[in-house]
C-alpha cells in the first residue's frame, strides 16, 4: 500500500484513513460536517497525492497527443490547460483528465489508479514517434485548496498576492522554500487550486 508523505502528520492530527486505488489516504479528521462547511464557507486543505499523474515528453508529443484525445491540446501554450478524454474507436471512455502544458512536456492529471491503463492505451499507438509516457504519481505530492478563502490562505503561504488566473491555467510560485506549481482547479464547485510539488516537499507545504 502506498502512502502520502503526509501520512505521519495526518496520524498525529487524528485522521481516519481509507484505501483509494492502492493508497492509504486520509478520509477525514473526525469532524466531517465541519470539514464540509470549511470548503463551503472558508477554506479546506485536501491531500490528493493519490491522484494519477502522467508526464508526456518527446519532440512529437504535441502532434501525438492532439491526434489521440478529444480536445484541442496543440494550441495550449506553457502555463495553459484543458480538460480532455481518451476514447476508443467506438466512442467509449477510456479515461478523462486535465492536460497541463509545459514548454517541454504535457502533464495529465487523472483519477487514482488509472495511470498504467492510460499509458498502455496510448503506448499502443506509438510506433515511430519520439514520445515517452511516464507515470510520475509516486514522485509528486498534490494538495488541493478549496473554498472562498483559498486566495487568502495562498497569499499567507507564499507572501504575495495571487492574480486572477483562468481555469486550469498554472504557474510557478515559491512556498516554504520550494518551487510549487499552482494550478487553478476546483474539486468542489467552489474556488480552488491545486499545488504540485515533489513528494518530499509536501510536509513543508502542508505546514505553510
Amino acid at each position: 500500500m502506498q502512502q502520502s508523505a503526509l501520512y505521519p502528520m495526518q496520524q498525529v492530527f487524528g485522521a481516519t484513513f481509507t484505501e483509494v486505488a492502492g493508497w492509504t489516504m486520509a478520509a477525514n479528521f473526525g469532524h466531517v460536517e465541519d470539514e464540509y462547511q470549511a470548503v463551503r464557507q472558508a477554506v479546506g486543505v485536501i491531500d490528493l497525492s493519490h491522484r494519477s499523474l502522467v508526464r508526456i515528453t518527446g519532440s512529437h508529443r504535441q502532434r501525438f497527443l492532439q491526434a489521440m484525445v478529444s480536445n484541442n491540446t496543440a494550441d495550449l501554450g506553457p502555463g495553459q490547460g484543458c480538460y480532455a478524454t481518451l476514447l476508443t474507436n467506438k466512442g467509449k471512455l477510456v479515461a478523462d483528465f486535465a492536460v497541463y502544458a509545459d514548454s517541454d512536456a504535457y502533464w495529465l492529471d487523472l483519477e487514482s489508479g488509472l495511470a498504467a491503463s492510460l499509458i498502455n492505451a496510448l503506448d499502443f499507438f506509438i510506433i515511430a514517434d519520439d514520445v515517452t509516457l511516464t507515470d510520475v504519481t509516486a514522485e509528486w505530492g498534490l494538495l488541493s485548496l478549496q473554498g472562498p478563502c483559498a486566495d487568502e490562505l495562498l497569499m499567507l503561504a507564499c507572501g504575495q498576492e495571487i492574480p486572477p488566473l483562468p481555469r486550469l491555467s498554472h504557474t510557478d510560485y515559491r512556498m516554504a522554500g520550494h518551487d510549487v506549481r499552482l494550478i487553478v482547479r476546483s474539486h468542489t464547485g467552489e474556488d480552488g487550486y491545486q499545488l504540485l510539488v515533489p513528494m518530499t516537499a509536501l510536509p513543508a507545504l502542508w505546514e505553510a
